[in-house]
């Protein structure tokens, strides 16, 4: 199992102190959906946007979410937009 730190300031009127402690990974999901709504789901599926619109290939996209397949990235995470076309127009 895999364990993540996560932390928060405590404040008792003029002094704050850092506080952290491990959770597991499946903790640390449960609470970054509490916290922003969010699933890890759409946090990859805006690294895989975000890349792909830098310019980075599918390779490089996979091996960085740890996909096998580069039919996996292009098939699920990518729409391609007219602005992405027309950026390797001449």
């Amino acid at each position: 199992m895999t364990y993540s730190l996560i932390g928060s300031i405590l404040s008792n009127g003029n002094h704050e102190k850092y506080v952290s402690k491990e959770i597991s990974t499946r903790a640390y999901l449960n609470d970054l959906k509490k916290w922003t709504g969010l699933t890890a789901y759409n946090f990859r599926k805006t690294l895989v946007s975000d890349m792909h619109a830098r310019g980075a290939d599918l390779a490089t996209i996979a091996k960085q979410t740890g996909h096998k397949s580069i039919k996996t990235i292009n098939d699920h995470y990518l729409k391609v937009s007219n602005r992405t076309v027309d950026k390797f127009l001449p």
